[in-house]
């Protein structure tokens, strides 16, 4: 399984990515003030525990409500950019 999130390539940039959020990422995130991030160790566990077609339903399912129109035209912004 390769992970990317937030361009990040491996669990440890991943969890070191955690620890650059700021107090108004981690509030967006639904995050409590204060609230200790998980561990690489724990990040890792639960990505591996993931059934990839259920977390893919859910992602498509999610970038489904994230859509717009533009000119007529269906369109999602992925990463800043617009598809």
């Amino acid at each position: 399984m390769t992970e990317v999130l937030a361009g990040c390539r491996s669990l440890t940039a991943i969890w070191e990515h955690t620890t650059d959020l700021t107090a108004a990422d981690l509030e967006a995130l639904g995050l409590p003030e204060g609230q200790a991030l998980p561990s690489e160790s724990a990040i890792r566990r639960v990505l591996q525990d993931l059934d990839p077609t259920d977390l893919d339903t859910h992602v498509r399912s999610w970038f489904c409500t994230r859509t717009g129109t533009i000119a007529g035209r269906r369109v999602i912004a992925v990463d800043g950019k617009t598809m």
